[in-house]
């Protein structure tokens, strides 16, 4: 096959111990698969391009697809996958072959086909960490030979065969998380509900013409999703107490603050005071005279609750305010007409493959944003609004019924995409391949009110813009009996690249591109006022590699795979957001270095013995994997406090089998040597601020910005016993 591609057996995978997706990390270099604050959140990279953060409203550049369906979320494949026949990762821009495009790549997992015969299999799994895991399936006939437990369809029209899936999928997931992640109770969601319900039609035809020298497919693929998404954030009972703190602390001079002063204590800033009005009349510092007095104006509720005393609201509260049920309601329709041919020039030597897609992509949205925090709105049209950032952390002046038929409440995304491929076997076992590709990710919205215009707020600015991939690569294939081996060098361009950002309570989502002229340094001074670019764009990102893989079989009953990927994923200089416009000020860090949860190089191995034992029927196994990553940014914003040293994970399973694979007993042990390592960092809500590029920039005065961070799994170790009829 002239394309990139890991073809991961079921054999193999229960090997390596995987009950869903991100134990492909360990054999296949180029895939990172990770997951945040729950398992339905998960992220897929591909040559270190994929989505940052659980923000709903961006589908991964990575797509998942299931027995041919396409999942619109990465996330729904942590879960049970069931019985696997095999998986594939096929890397680079897809869309001549499958139901929907993907701009960076796709993983198919391919479950165990059902059987007219009456089977089964059942596990039973226990380690430490009290894990108990269970699981089972049947298979056998519905109607005699006819029918077997599927939603794909296949004819035989004559020459031609007819392909159709049909799915219908309601997925639906409720989380409740403490939103500070900090044992103070600051801020909370009490539930945050999601739910898709997706429907999706394929069809393929597919056959042979001109005595087997062209194999033609043709398809059309239609998908409606509804995404009804019910977010709630809302302030805890201990957030006034420290948004307290915070005031006082940036209202009391540092040349008078007393050494025990502790938040709003009454009695030192009535010191405070005293000194300052001590202090010469044209003393810049007696400037805080007002808002300290103002602070405790109020002794009985210093702080906010004193302000909002003097401006006459006394009984105003922080605590259970915030979003009370923001909901989006967002529908996708995506029609697209694909082709995939393979030509034969010379037959079994020489081939072109010429693919085409049309894809229109219509999203609507509706929203109800409703939000209570009076004391926000209070101060922000106070003399006091210099503090009006800490009691609206969460905003409220977007609140409001929004219509899909209001302005930006429509969007349409339509692109011509392709690919070419030359392939050329110099002989029977090596093929070779040249390829272009040109993938597309449609726009979309940010389902997050952080973006809306507080004055005049419309759906309009939620929206993003579609991104765009051209993709070039060379490879080579050796397949001989006991040893394959193959090789690819990729440089792919992305355009409008959709980068999603989490800045502590919300998503932000930008469109990246690069300015043919140079912007000297604006990208880089930490403004959102300079560079703006006024000439030419140009892909703002470059992934650029080489991937080897190779598989061995030195002996009848051993098996060793490897790969090794050197990518090198990185933003060009002169970034601007979308038309043009300057960097936000917060993604100053990116210009000119890579992406994050990007490593330089990653090596995989895996080893697999499984010889006979005696004459008895019985066989052995001993597996063994690895991964190794180099050092990365683990942050979208690059902050260097978050960077991930480079780390190895190892993988131990033994065991035995019966006759026919009839029971089996294994031992396992993952992330043997206990690795360390963090699979997403993100900034602590409203806990310090000022990064070390801050800093060094002239950006801030001091840096103690806190972190929080989203660990991988320990090591963890147990006994799983298989049976099968």
């Amino acid at each position: 096959m002239p394309i990139a591609v890991n073809v991961i057996s079921g054999a193999e995978l229960q090997r390596t111990g995987a009950t869903d997706i991100r134990l492909l990390n360990q054999v296949s270099p180029s895939l990172f698969v990770s997951s945040a604050s729950s398992e339905g959140a998960g992220t897929a990279r591909i040559r270190g391009i994929g989505k940052s953060g659980e923000n709903l409203g961006l589908e991964s550049a990575v797509a998942l697809f299931v027995d041919g369906v396409y999942r619109s979320r990465t996330g729904v494949g942590l879960g049970e996958l069931g019985e696997i026949d095999r998986v594939e990762v096929l890397r680079g821009p897809q869309g001549t072959l499958f139901g929907r495009n993907a701009s960076a790549g796709l993983i198919s997992v391919v479950t165990a086909k059902p059987r007219f015969e009456l089977g089964g299999y059942g596990a039973v799994s226990f380690g430490n960490y009290d894990m108990r895991r269970i699981e089972g399936g049947l298979t056998g006939p519905i109607i005699g030979d006819t029918v077997a437990a599927s939603g794909e369809l296949n004819w035989a029209l004559g020459n031609i065969d007819l392909t159709s899936i049909t799915a219908y999928r309601d997925w639906k997931s409720t989380a409740a998380i403490d939103a500070d992640f900090n044992a103070l109770d600051i801020l909370y969601r009490p539930g945050q509900d999601r739910e898709f319900k997706t429907f999706s039609q394929e069809l393929r035809l597919q056959g042979k013409a001109f005595g087997g020298r062209l194999d033609w497919l043709v398809g059309g693929f239609y998908a409606d999703e509804k995404l009804n998404l019910i977010d709630n954030l809302r302030y805890g009972g201990d957030f006034e107490r420290y948004a307290n703190c915070l005031a006082l602390s940036s209202a009391l001079p540092s040349a008078v603050l007393p050494s025990n002063a502790f938040c709003v204590n009454v009695p030192v800033v009535r010191t405070t005071i005293a000194g300052l009005s001590a202090l010469p009349a044209a003393d810049p510092r007696r400037a805080n005279i007002g808002l300290l007095s103002a602070l405790i104006a109020n002794p009985a509720r210093p702080g906010f609750g004193s302000i909002a005393a003097v401006l006459g609201q006394p009984d105003i509260v922080i605590a259970g305010t915030g979003e009370q049920a923001d909901q989006f309601r967002q529908r996708s329709r995506n029609l697209a007409l694909f082709t995939h041919n393979i030509i034969q020039i010379v037959p079994d030597k020489l081939s072109l493959t010429l693919g085409a897609r049309y894809t229109r992509d219509r999203k609507t949205l509706d929203a109800n944003l409703s939000a209570d925090n009076s004391i926000c709105s209070l101060i922000s049209r106070s003399p006091f609004a210099a503090l009006a950032q800490l009691p609206c952390v969460i905003p409220t002046g977007a609140n409001g019924v929004y219509s899909s038929n209001s302005a930006g409440g429509k969007r349409t995304d339509e692109e011509w995409t392709g690919t070419a491929v030359l392939s050329y076997k110099p002989t029977r076992d090596i093929l070779t391949y040249a390829s272009y590709s040109r993938g597309f990710k449609a726009g979309g919205y940010n389902l997050d009110r952080l973006a809306l215009d507080s004055t005049t707020p419309t759906l309009a600015q939620l929206q993003f813009e579609p991104e765009k991939v051209s993709a070039y690569e060379i490879g080579a294939k050796l397949n001989l009996r006991r040893f394959t081996f193959s090789a690819a060098a990729f440089y792919q361009l992305f355009s409008n690249y959709q980068f999603n950002s989490f800045l502590g309570t919300r998503f932000q989502v930008t469109n990246i591109d690069s300015c043919k002229t140079g912007l000297n340094g604006a990208d880089r001074d930490g403004s959102s006022s300079t560079g703006a670019c006024t000439g030419d764009l140009r892909p703002g990102i470059v992934s650029k590699g080489v991937e080897l893989e190779a598989m061995m079989r030195p002996g009848r009953y051993l098996n060793i795979n490897t790969g090794l990927t050197l990518n090198d994923a990185r933003y060009r200089n002169d970034l601007v957001s979308a038309g043009g416009a300057p960097l936000p000020a917060d993604q100053f860090q990116l210009p000119g270095r890579r992406l994050a949860t990007a490593p330089l190089y990653v090596v995989t191995g895996s080893a697999a013995w499984t010889p006979p034992l005696g004459h008895t029927g019985l066989s052995g196994l001993v597996y063994a994997d690895f991964r190794f990553n180099s050092d990365f940014a683990n942050g979208p914003d690059l902050d260097l406090e978050k960077n991930q040293d480079a780390f190895t994970i190892v993988n131990l399973r033994v065991g035995v089998s019966g006759a026919k694979q009839r029971w089996g007993l294994e031992f396992f042990a993952q992330n043997v040597f206990n690795t360390r390592y963090v699979q997403v960092a993100t900034d602590a809500t409203l806990q310090g601020s000022g990064t070390y590029r801050q800093v060094a920039q002239g950006l801030a005065a001091s840096a103690n910005q806190l972190y929080a961070a989203f660990p991988a799994e320990p090591r963890t170790y147990g006994v799983t016993l298989r049976s099968r009829f």
